[in-house]
């Protein structure tokens, strides 16, 4: 099942996958939306904001490598699996999810992250709590933003990002419709207060997608 899973996504992408077990999230419909919508002839370079074991950014910086190889994947990332201490509804806390899914692997999420990635030329990894650290780049075409999840990280994480989104650039935000209700309330917010600026709104699975207009 490994080797097909693995000859399938080579086929479709063009390049070797990470371990399954790397990438949390699920990162194809991203690279799908990057394909369909050709992000990768748009100036600008990546952000990634929330990495934890870093198959989501290795997938990204294998379709980045392919397709613009002069792009620059720049990942955000405190490495502290406590860091993210947001709840939701229902009882369960993000520090919580991410202990578990590092203690299945390994007992440090920097490494892990660093072997998962080794070798990926047009990666840029930037150590730090979002709010705080400088982003490495004026233009982005891409960004996807699954960090800190309380509203006021998930607001200042997208202005960083939308600040520096190139016309027709997207911005995917993770945990849009699912249990963190509050995120799905920020989302709804940020799309009011930059209407006049975002040309459409969709969604796959629980990823809200916002691209800028032309």
């Amino acid at each position: 099942m490994h080797r097909i899973r693995e000859a399938r996504f080579r086929r479709r992408y063009g390049f070797a996958p990470p371990p399954a077990w790397a990438d949390f999230t699920g990162y194809e419909p991203i690279l799908d939306v990057i394909e369909r919508e050709r992000l990768y002839l748009l100036e600008g370079d990546v952000l990634e904001i929330g990495v934890l074991l870093g198959g989501g950014t290795a997938k990204l910086c294998g379709l980045m490598k392919r397709r613009a190889p002069s792009k620059r994947v720049i990942a955000v990332d405190i490495f502290d699996p406590a860091f993210d201490t947001t709840q939701s509804p229902i009882g369960y806390d993000m520090a919580a999810i991410y202990a578990s899914q590092i203690s299945r692997v390994g007992s440090d999420q920097r490494a892990v992250f660093d072997q998962i990635t080794a070798g990926e030329p047009n990666l840029v990894v930037v150590e730090g709590d979002s709010a705080e650290v400088e982003i490495p780049a004026e233009r982005l075409a891409f960004s996807f933003i699954d960090g800190h999840h309380a509203a006021e990280y998930v607001r200042g994480d997208f202005e960083t990002a939308w600040s520096r989104t190139v016309p027709g650039g997207v911005v995917g935000l993770h945990d849009y419709g699912g249990d963190l209700s509050h995120v799905t309330h920020t989302v709804h917010e940020l799309i009011g207060e930059h209407a006049d600026e975002i040309a459409r709104v969709w969604t796959e699975g629980i990823i809200a997608f916002i691209q800028r207009g032309r």
